[in-house]
């Protein structure tokens, strides 16, 4: 139900079945998978107190793109899941994206600045979070308040309020008590 009102299948299943979960439309039915995630693995999410709205972000998109960069999104998205599932795995290129983050930067022009920074405070990899404008960065979990603390200094120092979150990935998900 939460994917029908949402319209996004991958953000339901993740909130219902926790952790790392790959989910769309087949034949009109959710269907979600479960795949692993590094438990060593943290997340910093930066998060400015600016909106941007999704359909904004959708606006700022070609109608169209090539077959070589779908190609290398789709390459990219599959170096991306080995090194969620084993952090020995993941390098940055995983994150490199053609078809939305250069497109919708000028919404949010500080973004790759961010993104950057991310990278040289140790973040293995970067990117947007969705349509923006939070954007995060993949630590190793002994990294990770380094990060963060370093990322609350750069989004200061650019000029963009908001927070720097160290986050862990739900790997439960739903709990339903029924007490």
């Amino acid at each position: 139900m939460a994917a029908r009102v949402d319209g996004h299948p991958d953000n339901a299943a993740a909130s219902v079945v926790g952790g790392l979960v790959a989910a769309t439309f087949v034949k009109g039915a959710v269907r979600a998978v479960r795949m692993p995630l590094d438990g060593g693995l943290v997340f910093v999410a930066l998060v400015p107190d600016r909106a941007l709205a999704t359909s904004k972000a959708r606006q700022a998109l070609p109608r169209e793109v090539s077959r070589a960069d779908a190609t290398f999104n789709l390459g990219r998205m599959a170096l991306l899941l080995a090194g969620l599932a084993d952090r020995s795995l993941l390098i940055r290129e995983a994150t490199e994206d053609r078809l939305h983050q250069d497109y919708r930067s000028p919404l949010f022009p500080e973004a790759p600045q961010l993104l950057s920074q991310l990278l040289q405070a140790g973040a293995l990899a970067t990117c947007w979070s969705g349509a923006g404008p939070s954007v995060i960065g993949i630590c190793e979990a002994s990294d990770g308040e380094k990060v963060r603390s370093a990322a609350e200094a750069v989004m200061e120092d650019v000029g963009v309020y908001g927070r720097a979150l160290l986050l862990r990935a739900d790997l439960d998900g739903l709990i339903v008590n029924d007490k």
